[in-house]
């Protein structure tokens, strides 16, 4: 194991930081990068749990942490939690990631071709009620006024803030906010409740919030909201199908139409979830930490961390036990590229880990590829998938 005492004053988090916002000096990320090199090389499958816990010890030795888990002999689960507890375990910082694939080995990372690709970023598209369009990277910071006595603030960091003194004032239009492909953006509606809309997705609301008792939007594509409390007014998201009704709560909707069904994932509240099949409707209630799968009118429940669907918010991309296309899927609306299969099969192969959302697309297929699943070649904006 590296020796890391040249970094004692540097805790894990801080250095994920530094990653995260550019700023990590050269030999910080030479000893991150050896780390991680060093560890692909030796380690071995995911399932051997004795031999990952021990390497997570030495790392949580190497890099400090306070109210750190206590790392036992866990389950497969017990060890999710603590890989995601972690922005805390330093398997998610060297590139943020550790990768193993549940089939095959670790192999030697091939050369990819090709030219950099670099992270989204904020940015998004409003369409106000009569359909003219507002672009968000072009306005200046500052309050936005309106047609109608509509009032909106965007800020430097990449928020849309609506700011209306009493729930009637100003005219009632819908207002819709679009991310395209690497694009991220945050928005708090009229009511208070927020909103972080992921890449590639559209969220449609009223501005005047309360219609009819009741506070309703529709969502394509992802977003985790934080919903305002009103006991009176319930908040109702529609997307694809399904219904989710909550009175004041933290839930995460996946409504990509590539998906073959929506999930929704409950972190804190209680939300009411409905679907229609037939003439029939469907309903369930969530508990913190369950996650809701929709699909053909069937609504399935089961057990998750519920932080593991917001990874995206907080700066990752998370896979747990997910095919390659599902994986690709999420790197094509971050980077904006393109994929293209040599063999359809490859679609199929799972793996598991966690890495950072802002490295450059090339660093991120280094580490995909060191699962031995595929290799890539990178033309323009399109990613060719290969077997290895």
């Amino acid at each position: 194991m590296i020796n890391c005492r040249c970094m004692k004053q540097t805790t894990g988090k801080e250095l994920l930081a530094k990653l995260k916002e550019g700023n990590i000096s050269p030999e910080e990320r030479r000893l991150l990068e050896a780390w991680y090199d060093e560890y692909i090389d030796a380690s071995t499958a995911f399932d051997d749990v004795p031999s990952f816990v021990k390497d997570m010890q030495r790392l949580d030795e190497a890099f400090p942490f306070t109210n750190r888990p206590e790392i036992t002999r866990p389950s497969l689960h017990r060890l999710r939690n603590f890989r995601i507890g972690a922005a805390a375990a330093i398997a998610l910082i060297a590139f943020g990631a550790y990768f193993l694939h549940n089939q095959h080995g670790v192999r030697p990372l091939n050369q990819i071709s090709q030219q950099e690709v670099l992270p989204g970023s904020t940015g998004a598209t409003l369409t106000l009620g009569d359909g003219k369009k507002i672009s968000l990277n072009s306005v200046e910071n500052g309050e936005l006024n309106l047609e109608g006595g509509i009032h909106l603030v965007k800020d430097k960091d990449g928020q849309l803030t609506y700011i209306l003194q009493e729930a009637q004032m100003g005219r009632n239009e819908v207002h819709t906010l679009s991310t395209a492909k690497g694009e991220t953006y945050t928005l708090i509606l009229p009511d208070k409740s927020k909103v972080w809309l992921n890449a590639e997705s559209t969220l449609t609301y009223n501005t005047v919030s309360v219609q009819r008792g009741q506070r309703r939007i529709s969502l394509d594509g992802e977003a985790y909201f934080e919903v305002a409390k009103d006991s009176k007014h319930p908040f109702i998201v529609s997307s694809h199908g399904q219904e989710v009704e909550v009175l004041g709560t933290s839930f995460n909707i996946n409504a990509y139409q590539e998906m073959p069904a929506v999930e929704t994932t409950l972190l804190e509240g209680a939300v009411k979830l409905s679907t229609q099949h037939g003439a029939s409707a469907l309903t369930k209630v969530l508990a913190p930490n369950q996650r809701a799968t929709v699909k053909q009118g069937e609504i399935h429940i089961r057990e998750v961390m519920g932080s593991d669907a917001i990874a995206w918010k907080d700066g990752f991309f998370l896979f747990d036990s997910e095919n390659l296309e599902s994986v690709m899927n999420k790197v094509s609306r971050w980077y904006n590229v393109e994929v293209v299969y040599d063999n359809p099969s490859l679609k199929h192969e799972t793996m598991l880990g966690t890495m950072s959302k802002y490295e450059k697309l090339s660093t991120v297929l280094d580490i995909i590829e060191r699962t031995g699943i595929a290799q890539f070649e990178v033309k323009q904006r399109t990613v060719y998938v290969r077997k290895k």
